[in-house]
C-alpha cells in the first residue's frame, strides 16, 4: 500500500475527471488506483478510481449491509479508468471515540461490523485490512450512532493471492507469512482491534512470539481489562473459533454461551412470514438444548440443520459436512432437534436435514444420512449433489438427486446446486424427479432469482434480466 493511503497529499488532478465532478484533495494512490475527496454536483463525496473502483462497484452490486458504504453513481472516464462516487462519511476512528463513550455502545458498533464483514465474506470476498481507521463512527449521525467499514477497494476473493495490504499489527500471523487473506483472517484483525482500544499497545515482538504462544501471552495485553461487554466477543475473535463466527448457520454453542452475535441472527423482519433458522452443531445435547430455547421463546417457525458446509474450519472439528461420516452421531443430534422442537412446539415447528453427497467420492453418506433423517422424524432432507472436497465446482451431480428420490419416498426430497436460474430449477425438478429446489450462491446478489424462480414454476414466461439501473435501485432499496 502507497503511504499515500488515509493522508493528504499533494499531487495533480486527474486529467480524466468525470463531467461535473471537482477533485479537491488526494487521499490515497497505490495499486488499486486513487482515492480523491472531491465535489459532484454540489455533493461532498469520495471518487475512485482504478481496478479499486471496479471491485467497490462490484461488491455494491453483490450485498447490501449499512455498514458498507456504496457507491452512488459510477462508469468509465473518457480515458477508459473505472471509477464510482460515494458519499464522503464524517465519522472518526472507531479507537479515537472508544474511549470517551460506554463500552456497550462499542460492543453496539462491533457487532454492526460483524454483521457487515458476515456479508462481505457471504458474497466471498475478503476485507484485507479492517482495523480502527477504517472502522469509521458518526456520533452525530440522524437515528443514532452510525457506523462504517471503509477501503472496500481492497476486498478480494476469499482465499485469493493478492499483495499484502493493511497494517501488520492487525494481520493474522499466515496473512504476514504470505497466505491468501481470508475470512477467519478479517475476524482476528477485528478482535485485534477491539482488544488494542482497551488493552493497550503489544509486545514488540508480538508477531516472533504468536502463533507459537496464544493471543494473549504474545501480545502481553491483559483480557481482564476488556470490559464485560466485549471481552466473550473478543477472546472468541482473536481464538479464531468458528463456532462464534456469524455466518448462514447459527452455532448452537454460541447462543447456549450467550454471544450477543449469533443471537442478533436469530432476529427477523416484521413482515418475515415463516422465519427459518438454520443451526450448526456436533453436540446432541447443546443442540437439544438451543433448539429448546428457540422454539419455547417463539423464535421461529422452522429449524433446519446443516450438515452441508465444506470449509476446513468446519470439518476439522467434526461438524459440517464431516458430522454425517459419523453415523450414530448424526442420528443422536438430529433426534435432539426433532424431539427438542417437537415438545415445545407440539409437532408445528419442522426440523429439516440439508447435506451433501459425502466427504469425497470414495466417503459417500447422502443416502444413510437421508435414512436417519427420515427415521428419526425429520420434515424434509434437501440434498447438495457435490461432496465437501469439491466444494462448489465442478457441476454438481443431479443424478445423486435422483438417487436418493428413489430411496426416500415418505417425507419430501429437495435438491440443491447449480440453480442460477428458473430455468435451472424446472430442469432439476425434471431430471430428478425432486420435490423442490434449494437455492444457496445463485441468489447472492440477485435478489430477482426468486422473481424467475415464481415465475418458471408457475408456468408463467421468466422476465428479462433486470438492467444496470434496475440493478442500482434495488441496491439502494435494500441498503
Amino acid at each position: 500500500m502507497s503511504a499515500a493511503r488515509g493522508k493528504r497529499a499533494g499531487a495533480s488532478r486527474p486529467a480524466d475527471l468525470p463531467p461535473g465532478i471537482a477533485a479537491r484533495t488526494l487521499l490515497a494512490r497505490d495499486e488499486q488506483g486513487e482515492s480523491w475527496r472531491v465535489e459532484a454536483d454540489g455533493r461532498d463525496a469520495v471518487l475512485r478510481l482504478g481496478p479499486g473502483a471496479l471491485t467497490e462497484v462490484a461488491v455494491a452490486l453483490r450485498l447490501g449491509h449499512a455498514v458498507l458504504p456504496s457507491p452512488f453513481a459510477w462508469g468509465r472516464t473518457p480515458a477508459g479508468r473505472v471509477w464510482c462516487l460515494r458519499d464522503w462519511f464524517r465519522g472518526r476512528p472507531l479507537a479515537a471515540v472508544a474511549a470517551d463513550v460506554e463500552p456497550p455502545r462499542v460492543a453496539a458498533w462491533a457487532r454492526d461490523v460483524l454483521g457487515g464483514l458476515s456479508a462481505l465474506h457471504a458474497a466471498g470476498y475478503v476485507h484485507r485490512d479492517v482495523k480502527s481507521d477504517n472502522v469509521l463512527v458518526d456520533l452525530d449521525a440522524a437515528g443514532g450512532d452510525r457506523v462504517s467499514l471503509m477501503d472496500l477497494d481492497l476486498a478480494t476473493r476469499d482465499g485469493e493471492s493478492a499483495p499484502r495490504a493493511g497494517t501488520a499489527l492487525h494481520l493474522a500471523p499466515e496473512v504476514l507469512l504470505g497466505a491468501a487473506p481470508t475470512a477467519s483472517a478479517d475476524l482476528f484483525s477485528l478482535g485485534v482491534m477491539l482488544a488494542l482500544c482497551y488493552g493497550g499497545a503489544p509486545r514488540a515482538d508480538f508477531h516472533e512470539r504468536f502463533p507459537g504462544a496464544n493471543f494473549w501471552e504474545a501480545s502481553g495485553l491483559d483480557p481482564q481489562r476488556l470490559p464485560p461487554e466485549l471481552a466473550t466477543l473478543v477472546r472468541a475473535l482473536v481464538a479464531r473459533d468458528p463456532a462464534t463466527r456469524p455466518a448462514d448457520a447459527v452455532a448452537a454453542r454460541a447462543l447456549l454461551e450467550g454471544h450477543q452475535a449469533s443471537w442478533d441472527l436469530t432476529r427477523f423482519h416484521p413482515q418475515e412470514r415463516v422465519r427459518s433458522l438454520q443451526l450448526y452443531a456436533t453436540d446432541p445435547l447443546t443442540l437439544g438444548e438451543a433448539v429448546r430455547r428457540l422454539v419455547a421463546e417463539g423464535r421461529v417457525d422452522h429449524i433446519d440443520m446443516n450438515f452441508g458446509c465444506p470449509a476446513a474450519k468446519v470439518t476439522r472439528n467434526g461438524g459440517g459436512a464431516a458430522l454425517p461420516y459419523k453415523r450414530r452421531l448424526l442420528r443422536q443430534v438430529v433426534r435432539a432437534a426433532v424431539r427438542a422442537a417437537d415438545a415445545e412446539s407440539g409437532g408445528r415447528v419442522p426440523v429439516t436435514v440439508k447435506f451433501r453427497v459425502g466427504i469425497d467420492d470414495e466417503h459417500l453418506t447422502h443416502l444413510d444420512t437421508a435414512r436417519t433423517a427420515e427415521q428419526e422424524g425429520a420434515a424434509w432432507v434437501a440434498l447438495h449433489a457435490r461432496t465437501a472436497l469439491q466444494h462448489y465446482a465442478p457441476r454438481a451431480h443431479w443424478d445423486r438427486i435422483a438417487e436418493l428420490k428413489q430411496e426416500i419416498t415418505s417425507i419430501p426430497v429437495l435438491g440443491n446446486g447449480d440453480v442460477f436460474s428458473g430455468t435451472d430449477a424446472l430442469d432439476m425438478l425434471g431430471s430428478t424427479g425432486c420435490d423442490g429446489v434449494v437455492v444457496g450462491r445463485g441468489c447472492l446478489g440477485r435478489p430477482w432469482l426468486f422473481r424467475d424462480l415464481d415465475a418458471a414454476l408457475a408456468g408463467r414466461p421468466v422476465p428479462p434480466p433486470p438492467t444496470l439501473g434496475e440493478v442500482a435501485d434495488t441496491v439502494r432499496r435494500h441498503i
